[in-house]
């Protein structure tokens, strides 16, 4: 799905505000507000002090990115993440994943008071993470998947949310706290919202802003062998493509009325032409014992 405009506004306070952009490394900069953007490292270089030869550098301001992905940040106060993906997070003291599906490589946090939170209904998939202080938290209500085997015991885990992994990093874990996903982590919520969505009266409403990610699994702790979702067509007709499957999977639509749709599969993906304004409820499975598998929706 293409960004239509490119906007990148600079301001005298050391502001950076980026919307439909791609640009390279961001340096200097107190505050940095990314949206539907790309990036290099985001950083700052101020010192704090010089003890003995060895610099400490200053902790200050805020990086906010939404559906954005971007390299390092480094030596900020806080992170904020929404739909995002981040390659290394490091000497940043709070960190809070707001909502949607997002990534961390490795997270190192300061030299102590640090805060890692996933709020409800939020994913993060992690890769590392040190939080050794005293003082740390690492509150989870959401979901914590891991993307490789860590040391779970060693994290100031709390919350009411779940840790998951895929079978590949499950198995080297010994913690009988970790939800085995099966094959993949992909696209995976919680236990709760994968089972909401598995009658029509339930069917999870998708307001087409962005694309839908969904899971299944036939062979994990968490089953979940259909979803039903429901949406309304704009001003114009358009086209849903369901990408993830294949031809021995479930893919049905009906409008409001109950009157089935035509559903083409193409090219790697599933097919259906819609009208415009109008309710859809879409309906797609897979059989008990399949593996786990990711799909996403999009309107083109």
């Amino acid at each position: 799905k293409g960004v239509e405009s490119t906007t990148v506004t600079n301001t005298r306070n050391g502001s950076l505000t980026g919307s439909g952009s791609t640009m390279g490394d961001i340096n200097g900069f107190t505050t940095v507000k990314l949206t539907d953007s790309k990036a290099g490292n985001i950083y700052q270089t101020d010192v704090d002090k010089i003890v003995d030869g060895a610099e400490t550098l200053k902790l200050t301001g805020a990086v906010t990115l939404d559906k954005s992905a971007v390299g390092n940040i480094e030596n900020f106060t806080s992170v904020t993440l929404s739909d995002s993906s981040v390659s290394n997070v490091e000497n940043v003291q709070k960190v809070t994943v707001s909502k949607g599906f997002n990534f961390i490589e490795s997270y190192i946090g300061t030299k102590d008071n640090d805060t890692l939170t996933i709020n409800k209904n939020a994913v993060l998939t992690l890769g590392s993470a040190v939080l050794g202080g005293a003082k740390d938290k690492f509150v989870n209500n959401g979901t914590l998947i891991l993307s490789a085997a860590m040391d779970i015991a060693a994290l100031p885990i709390s919350g009411k949310g779940e840790i998951a992994a895929a079978n590949d990093v499950w198995q080297q874990m010994n913690n009988s706290n970790i939800i085995n996903l099966g094959a993949t982590a992909g696209g995976f919520r919680t236990t709760v919202y994968e089972a909401a969505d598995n009658t029509l009266k339930k069917a999870v409403k998708w307001d087409l802003k962005s694309d839908y990610t969904g899971w299944l699994s036939g062979d994990s702790d968490c089953i979940d062998l259909v979803d039903f979702v429901k949406f309304k067509t704009g001003k114009e007709t358009c086209t849903l493509e369901i990408s993830g499957f294949n031809l021995d999977n479930m893919v049905s639509i009906v409008d409001k009325k109950g009157n089935p749709l035509d559903v083409v599969f193409d090219n790697g993906k599933f097919i259906v032409e819609l009208a415009a304004q109008t309710d859809y409820t879409l309906e797609v499975g897979i059989e008990d014992g399949d593996n786990s598998m990711k799909y996403s929706l999009a309107i083109a």
